[in-house]
């Protein structure tokens, strides 16, 4: 009998440990909500600034571009250069 009871009480011993050092369910939900949360914030986070990034790039390339336009092409500019000097030439 004796066994019996000590066999009991170190099982209980050890059930009560093993609660102790385990988490809850709510406290494991609550961790799994954080971790989740905390992704897609951060992933939200770094969605924006990629969005950021990009709309930056996209108005540089407009800026080249559009400075692009305003100027002449090297033929245009040859052309430009031999007629003004075929004028004083004559």
């Amino acid at each position: 009998h004796a066994k019996l009871q000590d066999g009991q009480a170190k099982l209980q011993d050890g059930h009560d440990r093993l609660h102790e050092t385990h988490a809850t369910m709510p406290q494991r939900m609550a961790y799994l909500e954080k971790m989740f949360g905390d992704s897609a914030d951060k992933h939200a986070r770094e969605l924006k600034a990629l969005k950021e990034a990009q709309d930056k790039h996209l108005k540089t390339l407009e800026d080249v571009s559009r400075a692009a336009a305003h100027h002449a092409t090297i033929p245009d500019r040859i052309d430009y250069l031999e007629q003004v000097m075929g004028d004083y030439a004559d």
